[in-house]
């Protein structure tokens, strides 16, 4: 039976996309790629097809001249273009069955990776005709309450991989309408794009299998249901102690996790994934065709260099080790924290505080946010000026009318405010009705003269009720573990101790606060338990 393997992308990811046909193509003959550009970028797909035989590049108007794509089209392509690259998954699919005739054909996100033969996923096909993989998250709460949560949030199955027969039709039509109705990342209305429609499909339409192969879709978010361990000739990673990798999803998290150390049994498959983009990425560049945008998606293989620790001198910043530094620890915790929570960023945003253009640039490139305003509050409590490169607070009014903001972020600022329950109700007054509000809050760090107030989850919670604000919910930085990290670098930056004994400990300690930071990526921290925390972070919802 004839078969096909789609995916789409934007025109710079070309690679990716390469990239994925050269795994695909290790364990199968004659394998078919088709690539469907929803930027409708011409990339000179007469010189890809040529080099390329088995690859076929389409694009927006070839599936969306008239009904369902047109449809879709109209509606997100110039709104949200990752919800028009997401509603378009059916629609390709059916193209393939229909107009192309294949009897077979399996959807795949670009940033995946096949790694061992995956022809039993076709073999399934014969049998199913629609044919889903799930996340795997985890089941238990207690284990981990972010990738529980997820489940709930972002859905039961992986929308990277969907498999369909002509007898899976049907379901694809339905797959499209419902896209077409709505595909939006949105926490308030529970939807993230087009994953949670995946959740009814087993329950609709008869003939939908599951794929219980845990080497299927292995990624950052599924660590614990599909837990990696050496197999017996030290050289392959088993999951969840038998079954071998077929396919990782190479997501942004999945990688950083890698790099990071959180998975690095994975580290071998990733220099593999690296090498084989950067390939592509250079015969892309050396067949003269010009992308805009593929510098920036190119992959270094280069790994992040080791900081060596030559000596600590707290009046040369420059020399300080970043494990000796709070600005290490805040930061990470900061980023970690956004990364959590960024599903619920969405529409006009305001950032309260200081500029920090990467954090801008993350949320915009990984959130539904589309607008982003700055007021200074700040630069307000400790100068009490007003300056001309952004709006000021007086202390009483946030400058902007009411129901205005979608998202309201407030990073690192509610410690210097004196009057929080004036800043909370103003917050309330200009935010949407069901906008959220992000926060961190630092918790263990030195005295400070702008510190105001340090808050715990009870007076936190208390004070935002009060506001109006309602469903927070809390979650700690760091735990014990951190905590003592933490103390441990500012006791070496910061105490009294000389520099040529700071330079002496901190080559002791530094161990152990890597050792410490690492427990901390494996444990829960259960704010119920009275647990020590760094920091506390979380959202809450204006009803």
């Amino acid at each position: 039976m004839s078969s096909a393997f789609c995916t789409i992308i934007t025109s710079d990811y070309i690679h990716y996309a390469l990239a994925l046909h050269k795994s695909l193509s290790d364990f199968g003959k004659d394998v078919k790629l088709y690539i469907l550009m929803s930027d409708g970028k011409e990339i000179v797909s007469t010189k890809i097809e040529e080099k390329y035989p088995r690859i076929f590049i389409l694009y927006s108007e070839d599936l969306c001249r008239s009904g369902i794509g047109k449809n879709i089209y109209d509606k997100y392509y110039d709104e949200d273009i990752s919800a028009f690259r997401w509603s378009m998954k059916p629609v390709l699919i059916n193209y393939l069955l229909d107009v192309k005739d294949y009897q077979k054909v399996i959807y795949l996100d670009a940033d995946i990776y096949f790694y061992n033969d995956y022809n039993f996923l076709l073999d399934e096909l014969d049998i199913y005709g629609v044919l889903l993989t799930p996340h795997w998250r985890s089941r238990d709460p207690n284990t981990d309450l972010i990738n529980f949560r997820s489940l709930y949030k972002e859905g039961i199955f992986n929308g990277g991989f969907i498999g369909v027969n002509k007898k899976g039709k049907n379901a694809m039509d339905w797959f499209a309408r419902v896209c077409e109705f709505i595909c939006i990342n949105d926490p308030s209305q529970f939807m993230y794009y087009d994953q949670l429609h995946l959740n009814m499909l087993p329950v609709y339409f008869d003939n939908v299998g599951i794929i219980k192969h845990k080497g299927c879709n292995v990624a950052n978010w599924n660590m614990v249901e599909c837990k990696r361990s050496k197999a017996m000739d030290n050289q392959a990673v088993l999951i969840a102690n038998e079954f071998s990798i077929v396919f990782i999803h190479f997501s942004k998290a999945t990688i950083t996790g890698i790099i990071e150390g959180s998975d690095d049994l994975l580290v071998p498959y990733l220099e593999a994934y690296y090498s084989t983009l950067n390939q592509y990425s250079s015969e892309i560049e050396l067949m003269g065709i010009d992308l805009p945008g593929i510098e920036n998606s190119k992959i270094s293989n280069n790994k992040p260099p080791k900081v060596n620790i030559d000596f600590i001198n707290t009046g040369d910043q420059k020399n300080i080790s970043k494990e000796f530094t709070l600005d290490y620890f805040s930061n990470t915790a900061i980023v970690n924290s956004i990364k959590r929570f960024s599903n619920y960023f969405k529409g006009n945003l305001l950032n309260l505080g200081e500029s920090d253009e990467s954090r801008k640039r993350y949320i915009l490139q990984n959130s539904s946010v589309t607008g982003f305003s700055e007021l200074d509050i700040k630069k307000a409590w400790q100068f009490n000026v007003s300056t001309i490169s952004k709006p000021l607070w007086s202390g009483i009014q946030i400058p902007y009318e009411n129901d205005l903001f979608d998202t309201v972020l407030g990073v690192e600022i509610l410690q210097d405010c004196a009057r929080p329950e004036i800043l909370f109700k103003e917050i309330n007054r200009v935010m949407k009705t069901q906008g959220v509000f992000f926060f961190t809050i630092p918790y263990l760090y030195p005295l400070d003269e702008n510190d105001k107030n340090r808050y715990t989850l009870f007076s936190l919670t208390k004070q935002l009720q009060e506001a109006g604000f309602v469903n927070t919910e809390i979650s700690a930085t760091g735990g014990w573990h951190a905590s003592m990290a933490q103390m441990l670098a500012l006791w070496v930056a910061r105490s009294s101790i000389s520099n040529q004994r700071k330079k002496i400990v901190s080559v002791i300690v530094k161990p152990v606060i890597k050792y410490l930071l690492k427990l901390e990526k494996y444990t829960k921290v259960d704010l119920n338990k009275r647990p020590m925390v760094t920091g506390l972070c979380g959202v809450t919802l204006k009803p």
